[in-house]
C-alpha cells in the first residue's frame, strides 16, 4: 500500500482552517454558483463606485464568496465579511451588515475562536431583531447554537436550536427544518442520549427524502451511521457511512466525501482493522491535500502517527507526528496541536527519552489550561447574549399581540417577574453576605491549620534534634517540583504544608531511641 509520507512537505502555502466536524450540517446557504464565476463578477462590479444598487450587490456577491468558502478557507472568508461589513455600514445597507457580522461569527468560530464568534452572532441577532428579519435571524441562532454545542454548553445550545426550529416551522421552510433536527440530534448524541439523538435524525431523514435533497441525505445517512457506531453496530455503521459515500461521489461533494472517508477509517480503526483504517485515510488525506484543508489532514496526521506506534514502526509515527504539530501550529487549531502534543509524550516514553516526554507533556497542559480558561471566560458572554435575546423577544412579543386580554396577561406576568427580580436580588445580597462570611471563616481555618501543622513540624524536630530543618528543606524542594509540574498554587500550598509533616511519625518514638542511634 502507498502513503504519504510527511517528510516530503505536503504544504507549502498559509492556508487556512476547516471546521472537520459534519454533524451541524453545511450551512443551508450554500452557494451554486462557481467560485470562478462569482470572483470574475466581484472583479467587474469592484471597478464600479460602491453605493446605491452597485453598492448593496458588492456587499451581497462578498458574501455569497464568503460562504462559499467557510468550510475550506474561514480566513478567506474573513477577509470578505469584513469587506462586505465595512462597505454594509458606510452606505447604511443593514441586511448586508446583519450578513456580513454572522459570516464573522462563522469564520472565527470555524477557527476555534468562539468568543468572537459569538461577539459577531450577537452583532448580527441584534440587527436581524431590529429590522424583523426573522428569517436570518432564525439563522443566527442556528450559529450560535453550533458554537455553544462545540463549547460543551449543551443546555444554551438546545435552546438556540429550538428557537431556530420554531422560527424555520412558521415560515414551512423544510429544508432549514431537517438542518435544525439534525442540529438538535447533534446536541442529543452528545448528551449521550442515543435514542433522541437518533429520533430527531430520522425526522430529518425523512424530510430529505420527501425534498429529495441528495446532499440532505447523504448528511443524514452519514449522521445515522454515527448512532449504529454508538449503539456498537459497526456493520450498520459501515453500511450508512457507504451510502453517504455513494451519495457524495455523484455529487462530487470533495469535502463531504473527506467526512467520510474520516468515519469510515475511525470504523476500521476501532475493528483493530489497521490495513483498512489506513487506506481510507489515505483517500482522505489525497483530498485534503488538493483542497488545501489542513485541519482535516493534521488530525489525519496524528491518527496514522498512533496507528504506526502500535505497528511499532516509530520512525513512521515520529514523522507523522511532526507534521500534524507543524500544521496545527501554524493554523491555530489548538484543539488538534493539544492532541498531537499528547501523543508525542507518549511516542518519547514508549522510546524511553523521558526527558522529551515531560517538555511535550508539559507544553500538551500548559495549552490545555488556555484552552480551557478561554472556554470558561464564554460563560459570561453566553449569559449577556441570552439576556439581550429573552429581552428582544419580549419586545417582539408584546408588539405583535394585539388582544387586549393577552396584553394584560403578560403585564401581569412581567409584574410576577419584576417581583421575582427583586426577590433574586435579595437572595443574591444575602448569598453574596454569606460568601463573604465563609471566606473570612476559611482564611482563618487554613491559617490555623497552618499554625497546627508548623506546631507538628516543630515537634518532629524536637524529638530528633539532629535532623533539625531536615523537614522544611524537603517541603521547600516538593514546592518547586510542584511549581516545575505546573500545578495550581493552591496544590503548590497544600504539598508544602504535607511536606514539612512528612517524619510525623517520629513523635510515637520514645526520645532515648533517637540518642541511642547516635
Amino acid at each position: 500500500m502507498k502513503f504519504y509520507t510527511p517528510a516530503a512537505g505536503l504544504y507549502s502555502k498559509k492556508t487556512s482552517v476547516l471546521n472537520k466536524s459534519a454533524d451541524p450540517g453545511r450551512e443551508p446557504e450554500v452557494v451554486n454558483a462557481s467560485l470562478m464565476d462569482l470572483r470574475q463578477q466581484l472583479k467587474k462590479i469592484r471597478s464600479k463606485p460602491p453605493a446605491g444598487d452597485t453598492g448593496r450587490k458588492r456587499i451581497n456577491l462578498l458574501n455569497k464568496l464568503g460562504m462559499a468558502l467557510h468550510r475550506s478557507k474561514p480566513m478567506m472568508t474573513e477577509a470578505y465579511a469584513e469587506e462586505a461589513r465595512v462597505l454594509s455600514e458606510r452606505i447604511e445597507y443593514k441586511k448586508g451588515e446583519a450578513e456580513s457580522n454572522r459570516l464573522l461569527g462563522i469564520a472565527y468560530s470555524t477557527r476555534g475562536q468562539y468568543d468572537k464568534g459569538l461577539k459577531y452572532f450577537d452583532i448580527s441577532r441584534r440587527i436581524n431583531s431590529e429590522t424583523g428579519n426573522s428569517f436570518t435571524l432564525a439563522a443566527t441562532y442556528s450559529n450560535i447554537g453550533i458554537v455553544y454545542s462545540n463549547l460543551g454548553r449543551l443546555d444554551v445550545a438546545l435552546d438556540y436550536h429550538m428557537k431556530a426550529l420554531t422560527i424555520y416551522e412558521e415560515h414551512n421552510d423544510r429544508s432549514r427544518i431537517a438542518h435544525s433536527m439534525n442540529c438538535i440530534g447533534v446536541v442529543f448524541r452528545k448528551l449521550n442520549d442515543l435514542d433522541k439523538a437518533e429520533n430527531y435524525y430520522i425526522k430529518a431523514l425523512r424530510i430529505r427524502e420527501e425534498l429529495k435533497d441528495k446532499p440532505g441525505l447523504a448528511l443524514s445517512y452519514n449522521n445515522m451511521g454515527i448512532i449504529a457506531q454508538g449503539h456498537g453496530d459497526l456493520d450498520a455503521a459501515l453500511k450508512y457511512h457507504n451510502k453517504s459515500l455513494e451519495l457524495k461521489k455523484e455529487l462530487n461533494d470533495r469535502q463531504g466525501m473527506v467526512a467520510s472517508f474520516n468515519n469510515i477509517g475511525d470504523i476500521h480503526l476501532k475493528l483493530e482493522e489497521y490495513t483498512s483504517a489506513l487506506e481510507y485515510f489515505e483517500k482522505s488525506m489525497t483530498i485534503e491535500k488538493e483542497l488545501s484543508e489542513e485541519t482535516n489532514f493534521s488530525d489525519n496526521c496524528n491518527k496514522v502517527g498512533s496507528i504506526m506506534m502500535v505497528l511499532r514502526r516509530y520512525d513512521e509515527a515520529l514523522e507523522y507526528f511532526k507534521q500534524g504539530l507543524r500544521i496545527s501550529t501554524r493554523i491555530g487549531a489548538r484543539i488538534y496541536r493539544a492532541e498531537v502534543l499528547k501523543n508525542l509524550s507518549s511516542f518519547y516514553e514508549t522510546t524511553g527519552d523521558y526527558e522529551k516526554a515531560f517538555e511535550y507533556f508539559k507544553e500538551f497542559s500548559t495549552l490545555n489550561r488556555e484552552i480551557f480558561s478561554e472556554n470558561s471566560a464564554e460563560t459570561i458572554t453566553r449569559l449577556q447574549v441570552r439576556y439581550e435575546t429573552e429581552q428582544q423577544e419580549k419586545e417582539s412579543e408584546l408588539y405583535h399581540l394585539r388582544n387586549v386580554e393577552l396584553r394584560g396577561e403578560i403585564n401581569d406576568r412581567k409584574r410576577v417577574e419584576n417581583e421575582l427580580i427583586d426577590q433574586e436580588q435579595i437572595l443574591e445580597d444575602r448569598v453574596r453576605e454569606r460568601t463573604v462570611e465563609l471566606q473570612q471563616n476559611m482564611l482563618k481555618l487554613k491559617s490555623s491549620m497552618k499554625g497546627i501543622i508548623y506546631t507538628l513540624s516543630k515537634i518532629v524536630e524536637s524529638k530528633d534534634p539532629y535532623t533539625s530543618g531536615h523537614q522544611l528543606r524537603v517541603a521547600e524542594l516538593a514546592r518547586l517540583i510542584a511549581i516545575e509540574m505546573g500545578f495550581s498554587e493552591e496544590e503548590v500550598e497544600a504539598i508544602f504544608m504535607i511536606s514539612l509533616v512528612h517524619d510525623i511519625g517520629k513523635i510515637s518514638i520514645p526520645q532515648e531511641t533517637f540518642f541511642s542511634m547516635r
